[in-house]
């Protein structure tokens, strides 16, 4: 009997380490598969920031060339303005691209 016991409980620890093997596999390949998908999470963040950065620095590139191109368009007239013979019409319309120049300025501050 005892014989029967022990070959019972051999077979009982084979199946035992057989399906604790067959356990581990999956958890193995559930890690793998957990582990891949981070990687990937992370390489699509990382792009993700480039990306913004990228746009970040376009957009403060657009805003600049803007606010040159006033300056420009300001410029251009106070030059007319100092040849014209009676500027007070044309001085007015300068200082309203200013004061325009200025509510846009703030309003891009409040964002």
């Amino acid at each position: 009997m005892s014989t029967k016991k022990t070959e019972e409980k051999k077979n009982t620890t084979k199946k035992d380490i057989e399906n604790l093997k067959k356990e581990l596999d999956i958890i193995k390949k559930e890690l793998k598969e957990k582990d891949e998908k981070l990687i990937r999470s992370y390489a699509d963040f990382q792009n993700y920031q480039k990306r913004i950065e990228k746009e970040i620095i376009h957009r403060e590139e657009e805003i600049k060339r803007k606010y040159l191109l006033e300056f420009l368009d300001i410029n251009e007239s106070l030059k007319k303005v100092y040849e014209d013979n009676n500027p007070k019409e044309a001085l007015k319309l300068i200082i309203k691209k200013i004061e325009d120049f200025l509510i846009f300025l703030v309003s891009q501050l409040k964002e």
